[in-house]
């Protein structure tokens, strides 16, 4: 009587490549999850610096009255202050401001600055090709 043993190849060497083939499959997934991430965050900058820049040229308007030493007698000059904080917005962004009178404005007169920008976004297996982010604050002038 003759026992014969089969010896056969471990489990592990069997399944060679097949780790290459899954990471092939989720490696994509993964960087496309990473990547919208990303553009989240460079929208979320971007309203967080236009919210800024609005809350800080609404205060300057209310400040800078008619009434005040030194007023501020345009909306251009607004304008120009809530630009200076847009640093995280993308460079289309456009500042609009709007009293509830003619300008300067007068103390009781409300100003509100509204600021919007376009964010293009490059989201792959996506057909959002734009954000619209838009953004306003509103103040009551004091002087």
């Amino acid at each position: 009587m003759r026992i014969s043993v089969r010896v056969s190849k471990p489990r592990l060497a069997r399944e060679t490549g097949s780790a290459m083939i899954e990471m092939a499959f989720i490696l994509p997934v993964y960087f496309g999850l990473i990547w919208g991430i990303v553009q989240f965050c460079f929208v979320f900058l971007g309203y967080n610096s236009l919210t800024y820049g609005c809350t800080v040229a609404a205060s300057y308007a209310a400040v800078h009255g008619s009434s005040s030493s030194n007023p501020c007698n345009s909306s251009s000059c607004v304008s120009s202050v809530a630009t200076a904080y847009l640093w995280g917005a993308p460079t289309n962004a456009t500042v609009v401001v709007t009293t509830s009178s003619a300008w300067p404005p007068d103390p009781g007169d409300t100003v509100t600055v509204k600021a919007s920008f376009i964010y293009y976004t490059v989201i792959p297996f996506s057909n959002l090709t734009h954000i619209v982010v838009g953004t306003s604050a509103q103040a009551v002038v004091i002087q």
